[in-house]
């Protein structure tokens, strides 16, 4: 996870007076950091030497995220464990955790080669499944999803004078393949909301320490299509087995530049080694769900076809996420998005690819 030091000025609006009121002391400036993302966070030590990790929530639906996260705290127990909330701010949107101190995320131990392991990829899948288990009534309906394809698809004069080099060389890609940006709009906009889901599941909202395994960033706990987290956790191997190209490739030879051909050569092989953790994790879930599409007459694709277009979706969300702070797309990230793509248009010919043969028995 990307950090970053923050000096005593940035410390956002509510939280020394929080900390104060709940007798926490005040976040030290020497050992306090926050993490890349789309809210404001700072983690650290306090002067009473309380670990704490601060989120004040950001956006249009800043209130929401806020009550929904307090709503997933309520739930713990349910077969799933957040980290403890220890003091909250509605007028600010803004809530204080303890932190887990030791503990490493799902995103690092996927990234140090061997270190996710078949029993942690099974565990993912089983606190998913907890997830997914929860009551309905508990949680609201899913928004209408297709709100991340607003200034992506239409681009109004402020959004494009804005905009990165990259992002106008995702819209450029977008626009000129009306067929994907259709597949994506029906992928997203036919979504079934019929359980609760996480919302935003990556393998950095898996926490694990030696007393437990939690699962993180549950603001966008609502109702929706359980493929939208199974196919994201998917997209997550997949993007990452892309990822390792370049350095593989710089391995192997001097040549500066790489082709397309080569980066899905070569990511193709390290998605192929990472499939045992995929049928973990599908393993996993399936052992632990209380259901599996009980109404699938519902939804307008078999589950596992779902899973992968959802997958193809997750590579293009990546890519549209990180070219807001870049000024150039890789040849990495558009052999990842021509995969995506081949997952969104023909879901069907690809899920026996993935490894998640386990969620059609």
């Amino acid at each position: 996870m990307t950090t970053f030091r923050l000096s005593p000025a940035e410390m956002f609006p509510g939280l020394e007076a929080l900390l104060s009121d709940r007798g926490l002391g005040i976040l030290e400036a020497s050992d306090r950091h926050s993490f890349y993302g789309r809210n404001e966070t700072l983690a650290g030590t306090t002067s009473r030497g309380d670990r704490v990790f601060a989120k004040r929530f950001l956006g249009d639906t800043d209130a929401e995220r806020f009550q929904r996260t307090l709503i997933a705290e309520s739930l713990c127990g349910q077969g799933f464990t957040t980290p403890r909330i220890v003091a909250t701010d509605p007028e600010n949107s803004l809530i204080v955790f303890e932190q887990i101190v030791g503990a490493r995320s799902g995103l690092e131990l996927s990234v140090e080669k061997g270190a996710l392991t078949h029993d942690q990829a099974r565990l993912c899948g089983q606190l998913t499944a907890a997830i997914h288990n929860i009551d309905s009534a508990s949680v609201t309906p899913h928004p209408h999803p297709t709100w991340r394809l607003i200034g992506i698809t239409e681009v109004n004069p402020d959004r494009y004078l804005g905009a990165t080099a990259a992002e106008l060389a995702v819209w450029r890609l977008l626009h000129a393949d009306m067929e994907l940006a259709r597949s994506i709009d029906t992928l997203l906009r036919d979504e079934v909301s019929d359980v609760p889901i996480h919302g935003d599941l990556r393998f950095d909202q898996f926490l694990f320490s030696d007393e437990d395994t939690h699962i993180l960033d549950l603001e966008d706990l609502q109702l929706g299509d359980r493929a939208r987290d199974l196919g994201s956790m998917v997209g997550e191997w997949l993007y990452y087995a892309i990822a390792d190209v370049p350095s593989l490739l710089a391995d192997e030879s001097e040549e500066p530049n790489v082709t397309r051909e080569q980066v899905s050569e070569v990511a193709a092989a390290q998605f192929e080694s990472a499939k045992p953790l995929v049928r973990a994790y599908i393993d996993g879930y399936r052992g632990r769900v209380n259901r599996l599409d009980a109404s699938d007459a519902d939804h307008y694709r078999p589950l596992s076809e779902r899973v992968a277009a959802f997958a193809g979706w997750h590579l293009w969300d990546r890519m549209i996420a990180l070219a807001g702070s870049m000024t150039s797309v890789s040849p990495v990230a558009r052999a990842a998005a021509g995969i995506g793509r081949s997952l969104v248009l023909e879901p069907g010919l690809h899920a026996h690819s993935l490894g998640i043969e386990g969620l059609t028995r």
